[in-house]
């Protein structure tokens, strides 16, 4: 019995690192969204999510190249993230269900321009923007390393779009308050 119990614990731990996870001689980018958030979750971690076109973005292929898998790269932040790649091929097959996952953080995520990093919460919202788009100078490992510390220290910018809604409201109604202000003082004077 006990080498029943065994078998079974090996082959659910091979099923389990087969899920999507990184492991050993793997690939340390997850593909699936739901099992980076299960792992993000589980360790506490972030979720860094890599928008690319591996089969048609030149800045991609560099970033892949010269960054995504880069040791030094990978050993300074996977105590603080777990790796998401969010691939948009054009000319490989994808399997559906990637595609459609792929798509709908696309959308959700207003991505429009490759490579884009994010940092989102365990949970899957959005934190911050690390780069949007790229040129061939910023492929390089130290310039991302320090991109994402930034970000990883709040140092980042995020775009209007990305700003919460109330301080765009706070912000247009301090504004009304100024201006209805100087109106008064105008009319006063």
């Amino acid at each position: 019995m006990p080498a029943f119990r065994l078998l079974l614990l090996l082959v659910a731990g091979w099923v389990a690192a087969d899920a999507g996870a990184a492991t050993v001689g793997r690939d340390p980018w997850f593909t699936d969204f739901a099992a980076a958030r299960a792992q993000a979750t589980a360790g506490k971690k972030r979720i860094l999510a890599l928008f690319t076109g591996t089969d048609w973005c030149p800045p991609c292929q560099e970033f892949e190249a010269a960054v995504a898998h880069h040791p030094d790269f990978l050993r300074i932040f996977s105590p603080a993230f777990v790796f998401l790649k969010l691939d948009y091929p054009r000319n490989t097959p994808q399997p559906p269900v990637l595609r459609a996952q792929n798509e709908e953080l696309r959308r959700r995520f207003h991505i429009s321009a490759y490579p884009t990093l994010l940092v989102l919460a365990a949970d899957g919202t959005f934190l911050l923007e690390v780069k949007k788009g790229a040129r061939a100078a910023d492929s390089t490992l130290d310039y991302y390393i320090q991109a994402v510390d930034d970000a990883r220290r709040g140092r980042g910018l995020t775009s209007w779009r990305r700003v919460p809604v109330i301080y765009i409201v706070l912000g247009l109604v301090l504004v009304v308050i100024a201006w209805q202000a100087v109106s008064r003082w105008r009319a006063g004077a």
